[in-house]
């Protein structure tokens, strides 16, 4: 009866052992499922902040390529306007030339005038 007992005592004892193993290897199973959700959790973030940065590269590489875009632009605009500033300075000077020989010609009508009163007045 001892035996017995004693071997019944045994088989709790290792049933209890068996129960406690089949706990911890559930507990370490929804720890490991848990952990394989935070690591898919993770990638996915993982990828869309690559996905993000890739973005992000592509917008600042646009943005590079319109600055540099409106860069060429202003210098074709400043070319543009130094040409047009020497054509109106040489516009300037041909008015002024033209105003110039505008005022001599006058000049002379009057003076031609002036004699052919001069000679009208001799005649007379």
């Amino acid at each position: 009866r001892e035996k017995w007992l004693s071997s019944e005592a045994a088989r709790a004892d290792a049933a209890g052992a068996v129960e406690s193993q089949i706990r911890e290897t559930r507990t370490l199973e929804r720890r490991l499922a848990d952990a394989e959700t935070d690591l898919a959790d993770a990638t996915a973030e993982r990828d869309r902040l690559a996905s993000a940065e890739r973005d992000a590269v592509a917008a600042r590489d646009a943005t590079v390529d319109e600055l540099a875009a409106a860069e060429r632009d202003c210098d074709a605009v400043a070319r543009r306007l130094k040409d047009l500033e020497l054509e109106l300075a040489a516009a300037r000077t041909g008015a002024a030339a033209a105003t110039s020989l505008a005022d001599a010609l006058e000049a002379e009508r009057s003076t031609r005038r002036a004699l052919e009163d001069q000679l009208r007045d001799a005649r007379s």
